[in-house]
């Protein structure tokens, strides 16, 4: 049911490719920064904010806000990747969720996503 197309709806995601030195004037500072892909548009099921439920899919912790589905079983979002959910990467808008843990089936996918905040 949730993989009707009435129920998803378009994000953008990168997916992590590392860590990169961070430069300044020409000269390495010693810190690094992850890296990721440009943003790709996918169209998944996002559930609405978690609320009480009797049976938690990740468990009873407080790592994710929300979650995700597919049954795209080649779907390339991975933990570590970064989500644009509500709003759009171009102009260099920042993230506005990540990837926590993915739970792989035999027939789908399910991600368990945290808003972030991103400066």
């Amino acid at each position: 049911m949730q993989n009707f197309s009435a129920n998803q709806q378009k994000i953008e995601y990168a997916l992590y490719t590392g860590m990169t030195d961070i430069m300044k004037d020409g000269k390495m500072t010693g810190e690094k920064q992850k890296t990721y892909t440009t943003p790709a548009p996918l169209w998944i099921y996002v559930s609405p904010a978690k609320g009480e439920a009797v049976v938690e899919p990740f468990g009873l912790n407080d790592e994710y806000t929300n979650l995700m589905s597919t049954s795209d079983t080649a779907c390339p979002i991975k933990e570590d990747s970064i989500l644009w959910i509500g709003i759009s990467s171009q102009n260099s808008t920042p993230h506005n969720y990540r990837v926590t843990k993915v739970a792989r089936g035999l027939n789908s996918i399910l991600y368990a996503i945290k808003k972030v905040s991103v400066t």
